[in-house]
């Protein structure tokens, strides 16, 4: 047992490690420090399982539970390394999230079985029958809490981390109640465990309650996410003997810690910002989310009014996008000739960044403008230089002039370079659309490119609605390609249905506004209600996306059916048993090609 925790141990620190080094040094170093915390892992285990099959066969429970911690455990790891270089690997994985919910309560049931064999070594009856129960309550509103989290029971995520700190609190009132109920033999290790169980508190207590002690940057990680494997664990390991469900909870501690590294705000913070620090991040705008949006939800999502869609096509047209203060920020000349610039401008007297690829010699007054729009959330986002020089259809892409707009309060990196846009990160779709079209313009004056230029906008996810956005709302685009894309946000359907249905409190109600203008947002970011000023687009959905359900490419289907908008200008396709992002290269590369064509 005490070998098995102390590899365990050596694991994650070498995980850790692992961690901050592709942050700091770089992938390569990081993808070793990881597969090699993943081989003592897998190791360990197997050699586990072979002395447990010599001993008593294969079909065993605790062969069954070596094998589903190595599964917790690789999980763990790779979404781990994953966050780490922003690349979700599990993330394209179908069904993944489901994958992950029940590694979850994988993760639960070892830690009660775990738990369960040690308090059996126990000799006194009445301590086992309390650390059961105990431990079987808490188990429970953790598997409750999961459910919660994956958005299958209302209002229960937070009891998986209820359950987490009642727990830490029940074992420093039970060991206190053994130092004084408890054999002299024993009393030394008792101490022990009322020690490393007050430093467990007052760690949780810090780290939940009072996170500003400590800056942001690494310092703070390290200690956050190494002070109990690092300094707790190992300790334990050493002088715990007779409560070594303690231990286990130690363990349980250190790997549900790991398992939700993704929503960890300063570990996020560190992985998009680095350590150097990020321009203009102290200057970029928050909000506190308001979850009010001051009227009865179904009258908020009733149809909109033939004024209130006027009112917003009025609106748009009088937005003044005249490009201010463009300036070049950065460039670098790629080693196949192209021509990389970071940009800044300004979008309603707050400053934005956006990248331009040149490909080598390319006529810039006649190449038209391929707009990219990339995807994420309502948290700060990273666009990373590599973004704009990777992609389908290369040798069609060297024809246009590559432009991405880093939106409002998200991140532009590139090797040491940092910087972050200025505005409210959860404004994203109208916002998001009125600073890609000021970006646009910003290139336009950039290289005196005329207004009649042709310009092609494609995204995927939250991207692909964008475009559509600026194609219902402006007429700067030409033509339009679409993947995974939200159509209709006025609908209850995707507040129950869809995971971007639990934001709508960050992106629509915040900031705290009136009724009439959230409405407003919500109507104006749903293209279904533009459907007849879009420009000619193809959109590309998978029926099997669980983020971006099928039933928007659908809705607007009927739609355009509806309003009898000539099927010459435009398609969906629809594609059975595929996931988020998904679309045909081959279409995508013709329409790029056709494009190019309809500029000569």
């Amino acid at each position: 047992m005490k070998i098995k925790l102390s590899l365990l141990n050596i694991s994650f620190i070498v995980f850790l490690a692992g961690l901050f080094s592709t942050i700091g040094i770089g992938m390569k170093s990081g993808a070793i420090l990881i597969l090699g915390a993943s081989a003592i892992i897998l190791v360990t285990y197997l050699l586990q399982i072979i002395q447990s099959i010599r001993q008593n066969g294969f079909w065993t429970i605790e062969n069954l539970l070596f094998t589903l911690t190595i599964i917790i455990c690789a999980i763990v790891f790779i979404h781990g390394f994953s966050v780490s270089i922003s690349m979700p690997f599990l993330g394209n994985v179908p069904a993944f999230n489901s994958i992950y919910l029940l590694a979850g309560i994988v993760l639960i049931i070892l830690f009660f079985t775990g738990s369960i064999r040690s308090i059996r070594q126990l000799n006194q009856d009445k301590q086992q029958s309390l650390l059961i129960t105990i431990f079987s309550l808490v188990s429970i509103a953790s598997v409750l809490g999961l459910l919660g989290i994956a958005g299958l029971i209302p209002v229960s995520g937070r009891l998986i981390f209820y359950a987490w700190i009642f727990l830490i609190l029940f074992f420093e009132i039970f060991f206190i109640f053994l130092l004084f109920q408890g054999s002299r033999q024993r009393r030394s290790e008792i101490s022990i465990l009322v020690i490393l169980t007050a430093l467990l508190i007052i760690f949780s207590i810090v780290r939940f309650n009072f996170p500003e002690l400590l800056p942001r940057g690494l310092v703070k990680s390290i200690i956050y996410f190494g002070f109990v494997p690092v300094i707790i664990l190992p300790f334990a390991i050493a002088r715990i003997k007779n409560y070594q469900f303690f231990t286990v909870f130690i363990l349980y501690f250190i790997l549900l810690d790991f398992y939700f590294i993704h929503t960890d705000s300063n570990f996020n913070f560190l992985i998009k910002v680095g350590f150097n620090g990020c321009v203009g991040y102290e200057d970029a705008s928050d909000f506190q989310v308001n979850y009010n949006p001051g009227m009865d939800i179904n009258e908020l999502l009733e149809e909109p009014t033939v004024s209130e869609i006027n009112n917003i096509l009025e609106e748009w047209s009088q937005k003044d996008f005249k490009p201010e203060r463009v300036h070049i920020e950065y460039t670098e000349e790629l080693p196949n000739g192209d021509s990389i610039k970071v940009v800044s401008h300004l979008v309603n007297d707050k400053k934005h960044y956006g990248l331009i690829r040149i490909p080598k010699g390319i006529n810039l007054q006649n190449a038209p403008i391929l707009m990219e729009l990339i995807g994420g959330g309502t948290g700060i986002d990273v666009l990373k230089m590599e973004d704009i020089t990777r992609g389908i259809c290369s040798s069609i892409r060297n024809n246009y002039i590559s432009i991405m707009p880093s939106f409002r309060g998200n991140l532009l990196r590139w090797k040491d370079l940092c910087f972050r846009s200025q505005g409210y990160a959860g404004d994203v779709w109208l916002g998001a659309a009125e600073d890609a079209v000021a970006f646009l313009e910003a290139v336009k004056s950039l290289y005196n490119k005329p207004d009649s230029t042709k310009v092609l906008a494609s995204g995927g996810s939250r991207g692909a609605t964008v475009a559509l956005i600026i194609g219902g709302l402006t007429d700067k685009v030409d033509y339009i390609i679409a993947s995974s894309t939200h159509t209709k946000f006025l609908d209850y359907y995707v507040i129950q249905n869809e995971q971007v249905g639990r934001s709508y409190p960050a992106a629509f109600y915040t900031p705290e506004t009136t009724p009439v203008e959230i409405r407003k947002r919500i109507i104006a970011s749903s293209p279904y209600y533009f459907a007849d000023r879009l420009p000619a687009f193809e959109l590309h959905q998978g029926t099997e996306d669980q983020k971006t359900t099928v039933w928007h490419a659908r809705r607007l289907d009927e739609r355009l059916k509806e309003i009898g908008r000539d099927e010459n200008s435009y398609r969906i396709y629809i594609y059975e048993n595929k996931g988020h992002g998904y679309d045909d290269d081959d279409i995508v590369c013709e329409s790029l090609s056709k494009f190019l064509n309809k500029t000569d």
